[in-house]
């Protein structure tokens, strides 16, 4: 069964380019018809839409019409009401957590992902135990032949005792640009890009790995070094206090968001330019 809010979208965008080119309506209905025309072009191309996102451009739409005096005919006004009966809720339960990604055009490749994984230096691992989540800062490397992330800690503390009860884990790595002004208080923004990571953490044992993935750690963030030469090798008595992880990785996923301005909406006086 056709969604209802793609038939409505359908009626409603023509009239939104009939709107008199002199009027302030128009001028604010421009960025409003585009963002319909490319949920259109969605639809036709058999990729995924938000319902949540389709029912703001529909409101939206006949906010501006409303305020334009123009008529919106009887049949947009029934179609509206059927698509407000369309059940939203999305049910997670059997999802993997890469899953349904709310917009989807943010969506990034792996080759993006593994670029990324290569450049950030911090990241965030969540883990949890006895139901109490925690999130933890760390620097990592991400062994890329292996597909896996090399991270460590002291031998003894929450962490450990943490994922050795509960492997399984969460990473979140990510960068911020600019803080972007809007209209509208729903649609101030900022320019980011991210990936989440969801796998299983082993505790490596064999000294000759921790070392060979430790130098690779500390090559990372000091590529001009070597150990040998500019800093001392790590000893069995350095290595007997440090526990080294590797998370498996099972599934990823990357976006980004990075546009110039935030969207702005029609039923309010565009900011000024350069704001």
């Amino acid at each position: 069964m056709p969604d209802p809010r793609i038939e409505l979208i359908q009626l409603l965008t023509p009239r939104l380019e009939r709107l008199s080119v002199d009027s302030i309506w128009a001028r604010r209905a421009s960025g409003l018809r585009r963002s319909l025309v490319k949920a259109l072009e969605a639809e036709a191309g058999n990729r995924p839409l938000d319902p949540a996102h389709l029912d703001s451009l529909i409101e939206r739409t006949f906010d501006i019409l409303a305020k334009s005096a123009r008529e919106i005919p009887d049949p947009a006004r029934q179609l509206w009401s059927k698509s407000k009966e369309v059940k939203l809720a999305r049910n997670y339960t059997s999802a993997k957590p890469t899953d349904h990604q709310r917009l989807p055009e943010h969506s990034k490749d792996e080759a993006w992902i593994r670029a990324f994984l290569h450049r950030i230096e911090i990241a965030h691992i969540g883990h949890a135990a006895d139901g109490q989540p925690f999130v933890t800062p760390t620097n990592f490397w991400y062994d890329e032949d292996r597909q896996r992330i090399i991270f460590h800690a002291n031998i003894a503390g929450r962490l450990r005792a943490n994922l050795e009860s509960n492997p399984q884990v969460c990473l979140e790595i990510s960068e911020m640009g600019r803080f972007l002004p809007a209209n509208t208080a729903l649609e101030f923004g900022v320019q980011y890009r991210s990936v989440m990571v969801f796998g299983r953490v082993e505790i490596l044992k064999d000294p000759d790995e921790q070392r060979r993935v430790l130098y690779a750690l500390i090559s990372k963030y000091f590529p001009r070094m070597a150990p040998g030469r500019e800093y001392r090798p790590i000893t069995d008595k350095e290595l007997a206090r440090t526990t080294v992880y590797a998370l498996q990785i099972e599934s990823w996923s990357g976006k980004e968001n990075w546009k110039e301005k935030a969207d702005e909406s029609p039923d309010w006086p565009p900011l000024p330019e350069g704001f």
